[in-house]
């Protein structure tokens, strides 16, 4: 079983808010990528899971493609709140 210090909790508190907060520029979402990696790296050290980068690598793309939605769901309601 894997197990979910605190400060695991509230780093993904913070991230949620962060990209909840944010505009997710291209430099934001790199920013908040990397912020993700580290939170993930902490939990498997934290419960002595190994990984290698290249596990990581995919995790953070995937967490990239997400912010991406987002942002492109923002820009596509922010346009149709201009048009009405």
């Amino acid at each position: 079983m894997v197990k979910l210090p605190d400060e695991f909790k509230d780093n993904i508190r913070k991230i949620i808010e962060e990209v909840l907060d944010s505009d997710l520029s291209s430099g934001r979402i790199e920013e908040l990528s990397g912020k993700w990696i580290e939170c993930i790296k902490g939990l498997l050290e934290y419960n002595r899971i190994t990984y290698s980068e290249q596990e990581l690598e995919e995790i953070k793309n995937i967490f990239l493609e997400r912010l991406e939605l987002i942002r492109r769901n923002r820009d596509s309601a922010a346009q149709d709140e201009e048009k009405v």
